[in-house]
């Protein structure tokens, strides 16, 4: 359907009204009478899946939530996007590389559960905010209905690489020449995301992937405005700050704790002694004693490793040695 952004646009209007208030929605929407008629499908399919579900125990209805159903090679979502392989799952949901037939370029997409729906729409409002080269772009959302559940999903930038998690899995430690220019690209990206107003909350070596000369931040599923106090202890625990442990209002610093963790997880003993200096000051207990911004911390450990400033401009290949040897970090950050 090709007015498919139509009908989840008001999809979205519609899904968490009453049954009187959906219909009135609908009517108001002067939408085309094919949305209309798709939209009202969905949100039956919609109530359908909810009252199946609110019927269960708590435990048995996250047994059957999706996206437990994997889809399946060479399936059509939401009519639009052909499903190659699945990446990953976790707890909340699967990442599939899918073929988007509109337009005729490889995506990833993220499904998850109906009830997470506003968590995705949430995820892509914060994420379309930042548009930088080390920032993975995010998209739309769509949902699929040609399962026993209605399936919210998120498309994105696909980013064919390896994640640092798995690099360092793999060869282990870096020295300071090879993590040098990937801090410089982390601390691009997060100054687009600290300039946005946002902060990550879940910088972590899994959610950070390194392709040939680009390291790039992803995973908005945790992001906030700078300044907002979470409603729980949310995060990935070796790399969270201790004001984020406790729930309180995050800011940038809360991104650069996790970033100096990153840094010395990295190095671990090779950390020559002026990194080591940076790197405790970035893991102080109190945010203000951190550095003030991302571009500060690079100061910070430029003056301690000077060679820094004239790294090689060698492309990554992320699948064999030497590591990360990236291009210096784009300096134009913009928003959309």
């Amino acid at each position: 359907m090709k007015s498919w952004p139509r009908v989840t646009a008001l999809f979205e209007q519609c899904v968490d009204l009453p049954a009187d208030g959906q219909a009135a929605c609908l009517a108001e929407s002067g939408e085309a009478p094919e949305v209309i008629a798709e939209v009202s499908r969905l949100l039956e399919h919609d109530r359908a899946s909810g009252t199946f579900l609110e019927s269960m125990p708590a435990e048995v209805r996250e047994l059957h939530a999706p996206p437990e159903a994997c889809f399946k090679p060479g399936a059509i979502l939401a009519e639009r996007y052909e499903v190659l392989r699945l990446l990953g799952r976790g707890g909340m949901g699967e990442v599939y590389a899918v073929y988007d037939r509109q337009a005729e370029t490889t995506v990833a997409l993220k499904a998850m559960p109906r009830q997470r729906h506003a968590d995705l729409a949430r995820e892509l409002r914060l994420g379309r905010q930042v548009t930088h080269p080390h920032v993975c772009r995010l998209f739309d959302l769509g949902f699929h209905s040609g399962t026993a559940f209605l399936t919210p999903f998120l498309t994105m930038e696909y980013l064919e690489g390896e994640t640092l998690a798995a690099h360092l899995r793999r060869v282990g430690r870096l020295t300071v020449a090879e993590a040098s220019p990937l801090v410089e690209q982390l601390v691009a990206g997060l100054t687009a995301i600290h300039q946005a107003g946002l902060v990550h909350r879940d910088l972590s070596p899994a959610n950070i992937m390194l392709l040939p000369g680009r390291a790039v931040i992803m995973d908005f599923g945790l992001a906030l405005a700078a300044g907002v106090a979470p409603s729980a202890a949310i995060g990935t625990l070796a790399y969270m700050a201790p004001e984020q442990l406790a729930a309180k209002p995050v800011t940038p610093q809360t991104d650069l704790y996790s970033l100096g963790a990153i840094m010395r997880e990295m190095l671990a003993d090779r950390l020559p002694a002026l990194w080591t200096l940076a790197i405790e000051a970035t893991l102080s207990p109190e945010p203000l004693a951190r550095p003030a911004t991302a571009r500060q911390l690079l100061e910070l450990v430029q003056t301690a490793s000077q060679p820094m400033k004239r790294l090689p401009r060698h492309s990554f290949c992320p699948h064999r040695r030497p590591a990360p040897q990236l291009r210096p970090a784009a300096r134009s950050a913009t928003r959309r």
